[in-house]
């Protein structure tokens, strides 16, 4: 019985969504433009070349020696030394980055497939060129903004890392066998090309479905709907936030929370770049909710904090 709701229940959203697309086509494709805008003005320039590079260093063998600058956090979250390296990899280069980088690791095995689902979820982060970038500096017309973010989400991802961690310090997997690649350049960059045009279709048709919402929603609230929107797509969801008349600082917690979250699109996105591998999301999800939660209080914390010390983070 259950089953056959569920699958009704996505006959219906096809069929809606097929209706949607026939009689409304030209919001259609004034979505997917804004989407394959989105694509080539944010997320190419500010994620491939980091793609590039993480897959380079698994491929060329360089990923062993960075393993050992980033020991000490292994500690912290008790994982071992290649799970640090995915951490730092995936909150500096941003998502997918680090769900790619993970999947690497585990096919290399250096990398249990438990330890790969367990640390996916704070591992594979919003990256700061997108805060500082496209959100401080094109949203909002302030660098301040987008590294103030960015501190938050940074402290969020260690933070909700220390929450989940085992309670015993994890050992299993190797941490130096990541085999040196022929043509390791040549290689990550087919390899990056392949995972960007996955990525790039993701983003279109959330962009389409965070038009019809807009259009359309139910929803009384613009909170409520744009907040539906970044569920759904992060940057649709950052770019309405930044139009809301709201004061600041929640802005800034609204958007701390989608980015922490990372939308559906995002998850797909790492659906799509982990199946070969067998992980499960399940964990990435739920560790992606707590992630969202400690972001939103942190950054709330730290607007209360400036507002009543007169202290300017931004």
């Amino acid at each position: 019985m259950k089953r056959k709701i569920t699958h009704l229940s996505k006959f219906f959203l096809l069929c809606l969504f097929f209706g949607l697309i026939i009689l409304f086509p030209e919001l259609c494709i004034k979505s997917a433009t804004d989407g394959i805008s989105t694509c080539l003005n944010i997320i190419l320039p500010s994620l491939f070349p980091f793609m590039v590079l993480s897959k380079y260093l698994i491929y060329s063998g360089y990923g062993n020696k960075i393993c050992r600058f980033f020991s000490f956090l292994s500690k912290i979250f008790r994982i071992n030394n290649s799970g640090s390296v995915a951490f730092v990899m995936g909150t500096f280069c941003g998502s997918p980055v680090g769900a790619s980088l993970i999947c690497d690791m585990v096919k290399s095995g250096n990398l249990t497939k438990k330890q790969g689902e367990h640390i996916l979820g704070f591992c594979n982060n919003c990256g700061p060129l997108f805060l500082t970038g496209t959100v401080g500096t094109v949203l909002f017309s302030d660098k301040r903004i987008g590294w103030f973010l960015c501190v938050i989400h940074i402290l969020s991802a260690f933070l909700t890392g220390i929450l989940v961690r085992n309670k015993k310090y994890e050992v299993n997997g190797r941490t130096a066998v990541i085999p040196s690649d022929k043509a390791p350049f040549v290689n990550a960059v087919n390899d990056s090309i392949s995972a960007m045009t996955g990525i790039f279709g993701f983003v279109i048709i959330f962009s389409v479905i965070c038009g019809f919402l807009i259009a359309f929603s139910p929803l009384k609230s613009d909170i409520s709907t744009t907040l539906l929107c970044g569920i759904l797509e992060i940057s649709c969801g950052c770019i309405y936030i930044s139009a809301l008349h709201l004061a600041l600082p929640l802005k800034l917690c609204l958007i701390s929370l989608i980015c922490s979250f990372g939308g559906l699109c995002i998850l797909f996105q790492t659906i799509f770049i982990t199946k070969k591998t067998g992980l499960s999301v399940m964990p990435c999800l739920k560790t992606k909710l707590l992630f969202s939660v400690v972001s939103f209080c942190l950054c709330f914390l730290f607007c209360t904090l400036s507002a009543l010390f007169n202290i300017s983070f931004f």
